[in-house]
């Protein structure tokens, strides 16, 4: 199978710059990965399935993508870059490697960050998705600050963070009427 256009272009840039002594050619090396992978990601570039999980093995994502707190938020900071460029190959690489269906909120992907309006039973309000389970059984959301906070009984206290079953979400699209 060719290699994908994606692949082709990381390959570049990963061999283009040689090891140089010193910790600061692994910083700019970093910098200038994810600086080409979020570019291709933007300009639509094609990704097959296995370009994630090849990016991880061979390119040593989980080094460059390190200016995150944890070098996994890099992969869900990829995926929202990928959902906001409309780049579909990309979604299905990194959900292929994150091990995760594609998962739909009003006929739109979910990502973590994403901001949306739901009902908990007291009517809807804003949350943001903060974290997938990995078991794929639910996603974490945070209610969305306001500047008038809700007026709890005493004995309770605000529950910061909430989840939602896969299950009351969109897994297809397509099977909405």
């Amino acid at each position: 199978m060719p290699e994908s256009p994606a692949r082709r272009r990381m390959k570049v840039a990963w061999h283009k710059n040689k090891p140089k002594p010193g910790k600061k050619w692994h910083w700019l090396k970093g910098r200038a990965m994810r600086e080409v992978l979020g570019k291709a990601i933007k300009d639509g570039v094609r990704f097959e399935v296995g370009d994630f999980r090849y990016f991880v093995k061979d390119l040593e994502l989980s080094q460059w993508a390190f200016s995150y707190p944890r070098w996994y938020d890099a992969m869900e900071e990829f995926y929202c870059l990928a959902i906001e460029a409309k780049n579909e190959s990309a979604c299905r690489s990194l959900e292929f490697w994150l091990d995760r269906p594609a998962l739909y909120l009003h006929s739109e992907l979910m990502y973590v960050g994403r901001v949306f309006n739901w009902d908990f039973g007291d009517g809807e309000e804003p949350v943001r998705c903060s974290s997938f389970n990995s078991n794929h059984q639910f996603i974490t959301v945070c209610f969305e600050q306001t500047s008038v906070l809700p007026k709890m009984p005493a004995n309770e206290t605000i529950r910061p963070h909430r989840r939602i079953r896969w299950s009351e979400l969109e897994q297809d699209p397509g099977s909405q009427p």
